[in-house]
């Protein structure tokens, strides 16, 4: 009876030193390193999903790409573009007046899940119509929604898609009078106020545009300095195909209300505006540009101290 007693001890302290080694093996596995969160860094490639600031969050695509006509466009970013119709337009500028809508820390309007940028006409642009045919009134508020940006795919080359805006998105100088010689067009620094690496459309691009079109996490997928198209460019990607697809270019409402420099084409209700491009006039103190109506060449030119549109150039890690 004796030895059974042992045995029996013995197979019970057998498996009670088994039961541990077992636990202890489960609680190593439990507090060995957790795979680290999303910490908001952009996936290495593909346009599926975004980081988000916490661990958890639900990330939304930071772009799309589409095809539309047998052309591939991305819509990446965001700009104020289309005004809120008449009636909806009313209706915000009571509610911002009566205190019950109000900006955010950004400065935007938010009223049933979409963003708005809230504007007081200019004076330059009383008279004009908004998409809905309502007349701009000098001083008037209108709300503009914050939508997607629109880019034509000009080439995609080791996952870098080279992306122009569909619209104009700004306006500036090539460079501010009184900033180079009006003979020899130097600029200060000796440089040549036609030349785009010294201009004031580059730093106006690649900082107040670039900050109003894209969020700092999104501006970590661009590849290099935001640009303008070149003389070269344009019939290097066919864009004055089909009667001047792609030339002839709409602003945004905002900027028509704005009071940014447009033209209409004969008969037309749509306002275009002409756009500076990456290339030298024929003047030193001259640069290329794309009239409203479409037209480039050497007979399209236009003082660096002129203001015209600003239709970015993006290289877009894909």
């Amino acid at each position: 009876m004796r030895g059974t007693s042992k045995r029996a001890i013995t197979s019970t302290a057998l498996l009670l030193v088994a039961i541990l080694l077992i636990a202890a093996f489960l609680s190593a596995c439990v507090s060995a390193e957790s795979p680290p969160v999303d910490n908001g860094t952009p996936p290495s490639s593909g346009g599926d999903s975004a980081g988000g600031d916490n661990a958890g969050d639900v990330p939304e695509p930071y772009y799309s790409r589409v095809t539309e006509n047998g052309r591939e466009y991305v819509y990446f970013g965001h700009a104020a573009d289309e005004a809120a119709g008449a009636d909806l337009n009313n209706a915000l500028v009571n509610l911002k007046a009566s205190g019950t809508l109000t900006a955010d820390s950004e400065g935007f309007y938010v009223y049933d899940d979409k963003k708005y940028v809230c504007l007081t006409a200019s004076e330059a642009a009383a008279g004009r119509k908004l998409g809905d045919g309502a007349v701009i009134e000098s001083g008037k508020e209108y709300f503009f929604e914050y939508a997607p940006v629109k880019w034509r795919v000009l080439s995609v080359t080791e996952d870098v898609a080279l992306l122009l805006s569909e619209k104009v998105l700004g306006a500036a100088v090539y460079n501010p009078a009184g900033s180079f010689d009006s003979t020899s067009g130097q600029l200060s620094n000796g440089e040549k106020a036609n030349d785009i690496e010294y201009s004031f459309i580059k730093t106006y691009l690649n900082g107040e545009l670039k900050e109003a079109l894209f969020t700092e996490y999104e501006s970590s997928y661009l590849a290099g300095a935001i640009t303008l198209l070149t003389s070269g460019q344009i019939d290097q990607y066919d864009l004055s195909e089909e009667d001047g697809y792609m030339m002839t270019v709409s602003p945004t409402e905002y900027l028509v209300a704005s009071g940014v420099d447009v033209s209409k084409t004969s008969g037309g209700e749509q306002y275009y505006s002409s756009w500076w491009l990456a290339s030298e006039g024929r003047s030193a103190t001259s640069a290329a540009l794309v009239n409203a109506w479409g037209q480039y060449g050497d007979l399209y030119e236009d003082t660096v101290s002129a203001t015209h549109g600003a239709r970015p150039v993006i290289a877009l890690r894909l």
